[in-house]
């Protein structure tokens, strides 16, 4: 696979995951920017620096879900995006702008293996809201992997269910 294509692919992994990770158990997450929320698949992967800086493109502290009023009609809505990212963690909009301004240049291999990290990193997310839909907390797991059952008790629903 070329250069490109591998980019290609790690933006349709990565984009997914960047909406999927930050939706709810029924697939909803919210815009970044502006609070709409919808269904994470109708969400667009925002970036506070611009995608064209390929130091960030794929860095999670650059990325939110965003509708396509913000991320396409307005722009990425960049500063509203850089508040609210500092409001979080102080000073983050600036650190990430340095670094997407930086220069640094990914290697094919480096691309490579964020592909094959964040294809895994989405299938982490998508279990992960499986057993949210089906009441399965992180703590229900820890449980029945310490007495090494293939099954759990799932408390809030009385019954049974299997480990995904």
């Amino acid at each position: 696979m070329n250069r490109t294509k591998i980019k290609k692919h790690l933006d349709e992994i990565f984009s997914h995951y960047i909406r999927l990770k930050h939706a709810d158990e029924f697939g909803k997450a919210r815009c970044w920017t502006c609070d709409k929320t919808a269904p994470y698949h109708k969400l667009y992967c925002g970036h506070f620096a611009s995608r064209k800086y390929l130091p960030t493109r794929w860095d999670e502290r650059n990325c939110r879900p965003q509708c396509y009023a913000c991320n396409m009609l307005r722009g990425g809505e960049q500063w509203n995006f850089g508040k609210r990212l500092n409001k979080r963690s102080a000073g983050i909009a600036e650190r990430v702008f340095a670094e997407a301004t930086g220069g640094r240049k990914w290697t094919t291999t480096e691309l490579c293996n964020m592909v094959s990290h964040y294809r895994e990193a989405l299938v982490r997310e998508i279990r992960r809201t499986q057993r949210q839909r089906a009441g399965v907390t992180e703590t229900t797991i820890k449980v029945a992997h310490r007495h090494r059952g293939l099954a759990i008790f799932n408390q809030n629903k009385d019954r049974e269910q299997e480990v995904i």
